[in-house]
């Protein structure tokens, strides 16, 4: 059910560099705003930090949804070769027309 190819033409590499700049920007973000603790600087660091989790979050359902659909869309869509294909019928109708136009 699962194709294990999808895993191996994942660019993991594309999503730990994602990750990477994105814990690099947050702790940035923490580090100017550390003294700033009174007035709010946590808050924004708080934020930003599930902003970007939330980011992944849903980066990582469409991942999933994708997959899922690729696998079930594949294994219910009909064959190329069966009877009721609508490119085999319409091949049919023109031979049976070439056929009557030539008697």
């Amino acid at each position: 059910m699962f194709d294990r190819r999808l895993l191996q033409h994942f660019d993991w590499v594309l999503l730990l560099l994602l990750v990477v700049i994105g814990m690099a920007s947050v702790l940035n973000l923490y580090s100017a705003t550390y003294p700033i603790k009174g007035s709010g600087g946590s808050q924004i660091f708080m934020k930003q930090a599930y902003w970007f989790l939330l980011g992944i979050g849903v980066m990582l359902l469409n991942v999933v949804l994708v997959v899922v659909s690729a696998t079930t869309t594949h294994d219910s869509a009909p064959s190329r070769r069966s009877p009721s294909s609508r490119s085999n019928a319409t091949g049919a109708r023109r031979c049976a027309v070439t056929r009557r136009g030539a008697t």
